[in-house]
């Protein structure tokens, strides 16, 4: 209210994403392997070892859902625990090397399916939470970064059916063209 500062959090790394996982803050460094989490307000952070270049955060109840830009996978955390208890792995083969870039990502609203940006490949992937099973992906345009899913009426006036909506923005366009 005031506009004071609170607090300030020395963190080991570049952070990219920071938000709240119920009473804990949580942190993604870009430049590690590691998240860092505080919890109710403690000056020592605790390290969550996730994957290669953690950036973007999704954060749904008592689970965070991490995307590791550098490698080929997603983990989710658990609030109670502050530890990974699940890993999505979205590779093409075993042993893939880098270039997925596993980006921004979005939850259906009955939390069933995980939508992840791969920028890498031009794609979303579509995940189903329960079994972790890769269900397939879907073509975008260039660079895809960020999802947003909306089980909304669509902005056609005459239809008030309920429609599920993924909404995906590209970092570069339509298509593959230069850029200068």
């Amino acid at each position: 209210q005031t506009g004071g500062v609170l607090a300030r959090h020395p963190v080991n790394g570049q952070p990219y994403r920071v938000g709240f996982l119920g009473t804990t803050l949580i942190a993604t460094l870009y430049n590690s392997d590691r998240v860092e989490a505080w919890r109710d307000g403690a000056s020592d952070a605790v390290d969550i070892v996730t994957g290669s270049h953690p950036t973007q955060l999704l954060i749904d109840g008592d689970r965070a859902f991490v995307a590791n830009a550098d490698g080929h996978d997603v983990v989710a955390i658990d609030a109670a625990t502050l530890a990974v208890v699940r890993r999505f792995d979205l590779a093409l083969r075993p042993n893939a090397p880098p270039g997925q870039a596993p980006a921004g990502m979005a939850l259906s609203d009955d939390r069933s399916t995980l939508f992840v940006a791969e920028s890498g490949f031009n794609d979303v992937a579509v995940v189903d939470v329960a079994s972790g099973v890769l269900r397939g992906r879907i073509p975008t345009a260039w660079y895809p970064t960020d999802v947003a899913f909306t089980g909304r009426p669509t902005v056609w006036k005459k239809d008030d059916r309920i429609k599920p909506q993924l909404w995906i923005a590209n970092a570069q366009g339509l298509g593959t063209q230069p850029d200068p």
